[in-house]
């Protein structure tokens, strides 16, 4: 109560089942458990890109290790508890399934960073853009099931609802990100922080 208000779960429906597991045991334990769960995506990401970058690879995995810790972005998702690495793992799965000529699988890694979709759009247009349909294929067939789920979680009129909650939540001062801008670390937190400063 002192924070002024609880942070509203603003990510598309399907993600909360992600989090299950985790509502059945203690707050502490559960974020506990999630950082050694990104710390193991971390460590599982890294693999995959010394095998895609072979100059880089050559570098020994606990120097990847502590460039990774020491990147302000990765770091303090860890300490958050944010989903950021997930989404990371996204984008380098699909990078290594693209370099693997394997791409529905690549359309079906990037489907599943659709949490962060605002993020993930830019990343997947070119793919429509250039009609690799293998990894549309990919994408849109995971994005359908995904929306399946959210429906299951919501229903219709909970997804239809959905962009005008998210624009609601990002608008309103009820929340601390709204209210002071430059604590926002991201490109809307720059532009807001900047053009406040033109004023």
């Amino acid at each position: 109560a002192e924070r002024g208000s609880i942070l509203p779960f603003n990510h598309p429906p399907f993600e909360a089942f992600f989090f299950l597991p985790f509502v059945t045991v203690p707050y502490i334990w559960a974020y506990y458990l999630f950082l050694a769960l990104n710390l193991a995506l971390l460590v599982g990401l890294v693999k995959l890109l010394r095998q895609s970058l072979p100059r880089l690879g050559q570098l020994p995995f606990w120097f990847w290790m502590l460039a990774c810790l020491g990147f302000a972005p990765i770091f303090v998702a860890l300490i958050q508890g944010q989903d950021s690495i997930f989404l990371l793992g996204c984008y380098v799965v699909a990078l290594f399934a693209v370099e693997k000529d394997r791409d529905f699988l690549a359309g079906c890694a990037l489907a599943l960073g659709l949490c962060k979709f605002h993020l993930l759009l830019p990343f997947v247009v070119p793919f429509f853009v250039f009609g690799r349909k293998k990894v549309i294929a990919g994408f849109l067939t995971v994005a359908a099931m995904l929306g399946l789920i959210g429906f299951f979680a919501v229903g219709w009129n909970g997804l239809m609802r959905y962009p005008a909650f998210v624009w609601h939540a990002e608008h309103s001062t009820r929340y601390h990100w709204n209210v002071l801008h430059g604590d926002t670390p991201n490109l809307r937190g720059t532009f807001l922080t900047l053009a406040k400063g033109a004023d």
